[in-house]
C-alpha cells in the first residue's frame, strides 16, 4: 500500500501483513487519496511540500525545541495541521557528521 493514497504527505509503499485465526479474508482499507489519475471520490495526494513549506529552514544541527512560525500556512493540509497553534514543537535537524551532510549536497 502506498501511503500517498491514505492521505500521509509521503510517497512509500508500504507492506502490512494481516492474519485471522479463523481465515477470514481481509480486504485493505479503501484509498482515501489519488497520486497520479484523478479518482471520482477521491482527493489529490497531499505533497510534502503541501504539508511543511511553511516550516521554518534549518540545516543539520540547527532548530529548537519551541520555535515561532515565520510564515502563514500556504495549504489546506497546514491549516488543519497547525490548528490554532502559534508555535513549532521539536523542530531540530539531526547532528549529521559533515561527510553524511557532503553526501546529502550531492543527492
Amino acid at each position: 500500500m502506498n501511503a500517498a493514497e491514505y492521505g500521509v504527505p509521503q510517497l512509500r509503499e508500504r507492506v502490512f501483513i494481516v492474519g485471522h485465526k479463523n481465515n477470514i479474508d481481509i480486504e485493505p482499507p479503501p484509498k482515501t487519496h489519488y497520486i497520479n489519475k484523478r479518482m471520482k471520490g477521491l482527493e489529490k495526494a497531499i505533497s510534502v511540500r503541501e504539508a511543511i513549506s511553511d516550516l521554518p529552514r534549518i540545516s543539520a544541527s540547527e532548530g529548537q525545541e519551541i520555535m515561532e512560525y515565520k510564515a502563514k500556512p500556504k495549504s489546506e493540509y497546514q491549516i488543519w495541521a497547525r490548528g490554532n497553534q502559534k508555535v513549532i514543537y521539536n523542530h531540530i535537524a539531526m547532528n549529521h557528521t559533515r561527510r553524511i551532510i557532503e553526501r546529502f549536497d550531492h543527492i
